[in-house]
Order: structure tokens, then sequence, then C-alpha cells
């Protein structure tokens, strides 16, 4: 007879208070069974291995239980299965562990949050997405393959964010054709880079334009890439008019060209809700002028000073020093400048007006220039407005 028959034996012919403390024992050794059981589902920590949840299953974490998955281990997830965390519960993968999504398989995240930490990566391979939803299921933003409106087609792969009422905010996209762009949509769209960075829009080949369209209130900053336009930059309205505003100070370095007028204008004096307007001369140099008034000396001579830089602004060729009387006719004459300084002769007493005009130093340019008259023609990268797909 073996030992359990003997004591299965024992127990038979032991009854009262000895067979009582037997079942006690054998109960509590149960419930041990069953708490050490319980211990290692609710903890769920796998490693050198892996859990896999196919054919619809799902694995639902909360109450704060968590799910760890170390030492190599994995969680893979298909057949449309999909793992649940809510209610403050966990999913923590370490030590080169890692999570499968596959055959459309989900990972919702319901008011929890993902921490990806320590040089982690989370990679969306193939068709998956990232997305984020408002509180009606609708799409407030998706990172992945992007469809067009309507016909659903694959368009591309990029970043989009949207109203709740399903039009976009911003649309980053990389199009099957390879090329890139980027929509804002809105009534009030900025694009601001905070704090004391800066923010820059740069094309690194290429030109880059920035066009805004709104009817017939058309404009286009950008740089030219057409053998006509000759690389040039611009800014060109096809609405005419007054299509440019600038509120402040412009400052060029190079050469202002001007088609056109080039106006001083401001309010009028005299005449209220009327402006004045003052047009420049023209010259075929660049040209700097001085004017004043003096009066002829006892010794019928009268010396003037021009700024003591004179000399060096102004090429020593091409100066023209004009004198005329004040009041009645009298004889007058002027000597060239000499270290910035002229003499003026005539009558004693005699007032005069003077005026020296000169060439200045740098400020060359050539008097007839081949014709460029820019067209929209000679922009072939104009954007045609667009909507996003």
């Amino acid at each position: 007879m073996s030992d359990t028959e003997g004591w299965k034996g024992r127990r038979a012919a032991t009854p009262g208070k000895a067979g009582v403390l037997v079942d006690a024992i054998r109960t509590l050794q149960r419930q041990v069974a069953e708490l050490r059981t319980r211990a290692t589902l609710n903890s769920a920590s796998i490693s050198s291995g892996g859990l896999r949840v196919k054919d619809g299953g799902g694995v639902t974490v909360e109450d704060g239980g968590g799910v760890t998955v170390a030492d190599g281990g994995g969680l893979t997830i298909t057949g449309g299965g999909g793992v649940t965390v809510e209610d403050g519960g966990g999913l923590t993968i370490k030590d080169g562990g890692g999570v499968q999504v596959l055959d459309d398989g989900d990972i919702d995240v319901l008011g929890g949050r993902v921490t990806i930490g320590d040089g982690g990566d989370l990679i969306v391979a193939d068709a998956g997405a990232l997305a984020a939803r408002y509180a009606d299921d609708s799409t407030a933003c998706v990172f992945g393959p992007l469809y067009a409106q309507g016909t659903r087609d694959h368009v591309g792969h990029g970043l989009l964010i949207q109203h709740p009422n399903n039009e976009d905010i911003v649309r980053v996209l990389r199009q099957n054709d390879g090329v890139a762009r980027v929509w804002f949509r809105g009534s009030d769209t900025t694009v601001r880079a905070a704090g004391s960075g800066g923010l820059t829009l740069a094309a690194e080949a290429g030109p880059m334009n920035l066009w805004q369209d709104v009817g017939s209130a058309q404009w286009l900053i950008g740089r030219s890439s057409s053998a006509a336009a000759g690389t040039r930059s611009y800014i060109w309205s096809p609405s005419g008019g007054d299509d440019i505003y600038l509120v402040g100070d412009l400052k060029v370095s190079g050469s202002l060209n001007v088609d056109g007028a080039k106006q001083f204008r401001t309010r009028h004096p005299l005449r209220e809700g009327y402006d004045l307007a003052h047009a420049s001369t023209e010259s075929p140099v660049s040209g700097v002028e001085y004017w004043g008034e003096g009066v002829i000396g006892a010794d019928g001579t009268a010396a003037v000073a021009l700024p003591y830089y004179f000399e060096a602004l102004v090429k020593p060729t091409g100066r023209a020093v004009l004198v005329s009387p004040i009041g009645p006719p009298s004889p007058l004459g002027a000597d060239r400048v000499v270290d910035g300084t002229f003499t003026v002769h005539g009558e004693p007493g005699a007032e005069f007006s003077w005026l020296v005009k000169g060439e200045r130093f740098g400020g060359d340019f050539d008097v007839e220039p081949v014709t460029w008259n820019p067209q929209p023609e000679e922009f072939p990268n104009t954007p045609e407005p667009e909507e996003a797909p």
C-alpha cells in the first residue's frame, strides 16, 4: 500500500478533530494556489516569450492594473484583436520587448497616456497610422497614410489635423508623386515661433513661393527659376492698383529699380480727404545735391563750406556749382569746389542762393540695361489655386 493510500486509509479511519484539521489544511492549500494564480494574472509579467492575442481576442487592463513585457518578450495582436488600457491602467515594454499590431488590429488609449522614453521608438509601418479622435469619434489628428476626400484614394503620407466639423486645419502631405505640400485652412491661421527662437522657411533647391489667392486679390512672393526671369526673387500681383502696403522702414542693400513713378505721398495739409503726392526727379547718375543762401562780403567774395564728408562722398568730376542773385539782377560767379569749399564772387552786400550737384561714389548703374518686364509666364513655378486632397 502506497503512502497516499495509507494516508487515505488513515484519514478514513480517523474521524473527528484530526479529520477536520486535514480538510482545513487542504482548503488552505487550494486558496494559496488560487491567490498565486490571480497574482500572476494581475501583474501579467511576461518574459523570454510572448503573449499572443488573436482571432478577435482582447486584453483589458483596468483599475490600476499593468502589463509588463520584459527580457525580449513580445506582445503580438493579430486577427483584428486589440489591447485596451483604461481606468489608470498601464502597458510597459522594456528590455528589448515589443508590441506588434497586425492584420488591422488597434491599440486604443481611452483617457490614458502612452509614454516612450530612454531611447524607445514607436514605429508605424505599412498602412498603419496614429490617430486622435474627438468625443464624438470624429477625426482630430492622423499621422500616417492620408486619403482624398470623397474618393478615399490614397494620396500619400503625412499629418492631418481637423476641426470637429471635419474641415482641415493643417495638412502636411508627401504625395505619391513625390511632391511635398502643406495646407493651412481656417478663418484666422497663424504660424508662429514662440519664445526666443526664430522661424525659417527654406528651400534647399529650387524656388520657394508664398501664394495668396482670394478672388481677384492675388499676390505671390517667391523666386523664379526661368531663364527669362534670371532666377530673380519677386513680389508679384496681377490685380494692379495698391497691391502692397509696407508699414515701417524699408532698407534695400543693393539697387532699387522702379518701373513707374517714385512717389512721396502724405496727407494733404489743406484738403480733407485728399493726399499730396510728389515724384522723384530722374538722372543718369546717382546724384547728390546741396543748397543754401549767402551774402557777398565787403571784399566782393563769400566762402561757402559744404559738409565735412563731401569730398569722401562725391566724385571729383562732374560737379556743378550754380548761383543766383536774390533781388535785383547782379553779376555773380563761383569757383570750383576744392576741399569741400567754394567761393562766390559778386557785388558787396548782394544776396544769393547756391546749388551744388555731384555724383556719389558707389552708385554706378547701367543706363541701358537689357529689358526684363516680369510676366506671369516667366514664373513657371507660380502655384495654381488648389484644394487639399
